[in-house]
């Protein structure tokens, strides 16, 4: 008997629908998240209850959902622990390695005079982490490609344009 003409009872009983332990409705499996060693190897509530719960608790606790995700982010995007980001900060004295500007880091109270914010600075090609920049020095070099020789072209340009200015009347 093919499973379109099986009765929802029947479906129920081989595995192919689930009951929500929340809204307590049946669902077809695909309606639950996996979860190894649960029966069916699905989460007991459906998706839909599972996000409604998941952005009640983000709203309530929107500071610590922040840090949670701001510590998952350094973790997966530079295999650094947030302990080891915050002892960057400090080294620099909350200061960008470039520029020198003051800056914010989100998980510690903002210094005096903090106009802009910290961000991890990594090597593309390589992935690790080179230290701490204010989001307009990271940005500049990301624009240069990380690359020294753009970089050195930049200034050459600079000072030329410097020392003779092109009066454009």
């Amino acid at each position: 008997m093919a499973q379109e003409n099986l009765p929802k009872a029947e479906l129920f009983d081989i595995g192919i629908w689930k009951r929500c332990s929340k809204c307590r409705e049946i669902k077809p499996l695909s309606e639950f998240h996996h979860q190894k060693g649960r029966p069916y190897e699905r989460q007991s509530v459906c998706k839909k209850c599972n996000n409604e719960k998941t952005n009640n608790w983000r709203k309530k606790n929107l500071e610590r959902y922040k840090q949670q995700q701001k510590k998952k982010g350094y973790k997966l995007k530079y295999k650094i622990t947030l302990a080891m980001v915050a002892a960057l900060v400090a080294k620099q004295n909350y200061k960008c390695a470039i520029c020198q500007l003051v800056c914010a880091w989100s998980p510690q109270p903002n210094p005096p005079g903090a106009k802009n914010f910290l961000c991890v600075d990594h090597d593309h090609a390589t992935g690790k982490v080179r230290g701490m920049l204010c989001n307009s020095c990271n940005n500049g070099l990301e624009k240069f490609k990380d690359d020294p020789a753009l970089l050195l072209a930049a200034i050459r340009y600079l000072n030329a344009v410097a020392a003779r200015p092109i009066d454009a009347r």
